[in-house]
């Protein structure tokens, strides 16, 4: 089975061996098998701690940024829905909540984006600073290496949860996507995504490397 991927309609091939690996070798179940304890609808301090199951630069400036801010935050504004039902005005609502938290002292989208993934894992995608905004979202990628600058901007932030959004409705990804939640069906859309996306991005970065 096969994905057409990112803005660029990158061919991604063999992705039920993507997700075999990724739940193998990645080491990447833990953080989407974590059920959160902490209010649904509000973040707290503790909801940081499960963005370093994958990989988050979280840090202390981060943990102060969350105990300063985190009162401005109510999710319950957030649209109840999957990101692939979302419409372009719901979307402008996750991008700003995303841009606010990423704003925050020891923020980034990336780390905004994996701890607010944990409180609405239907509606908000990892945005990761190597995998999507380096590589997913970068036209000079694979030929040149996925930078890793942490992201704050609004609009790169709202461009990439489009291009996101278009892959998960592309017509000829939709076996495919329904194919793989058959095989993990605890696991969103948005969660194959990242699942498929990030094997495939590391499979090129080690060839790379190689070179």
């Amino acid at each position: 089975m096969n994905l057409v991927m990112s803005f660029r309609n990158l061919p991604v091939e063999g992705v039920e061996d993507l997700l075999t690996r990724f739940d193998q070798d990645i080491g990447g179940p833990e953080y989407f098998d974590h059920k959160p304890i902490t209010c649904p609808d509000a973040v707290c301090l503790e909801d940081l701690a499960v963005t370093l199951l994958v990989n988050s630069r979280a840090g202390s400036k981060a943990a102060l940024g969350v105990l300063k801010n985190c009162h401005e935050i109510n999710l319950a504004q957030l649209p109840g829905v999957s990101l692939e039902d979302t419409s372009s005005l719901q979307r402008d609502q996750v991008a700003d909540m995303i841009a606010t938290i990423a704003r925050w002292t020891g923020f980034g989208a990336s780390i905004a984006s994996k701890m607010l993934h944990k409180k609405r894992p239907r509606l908000i995608p990892i945005l990761d600073n190597q995998a999507l905004f380096g590589a997913y979202m970068n036209e000079l990628w694979p030929k040149q290496r996925a930078k890793s600058d942490t992201v704050k901007d609004r609009d790169a932030i709202r461009k990439t949860l489009d291009c996101v959004w278009t892959d998960l409705n592309r017509k000829e990804n939709q076996a495919t996507w329904e194919a793989l939640a058959e095989q993990r069906p605890r696991r969103t859309r948005i969660q194959l995504f990242d699942n498929v996306w990030w094997v495939f991005f590391k499979d090129i970065e080690k060839e790379r490397h190689k070179g």
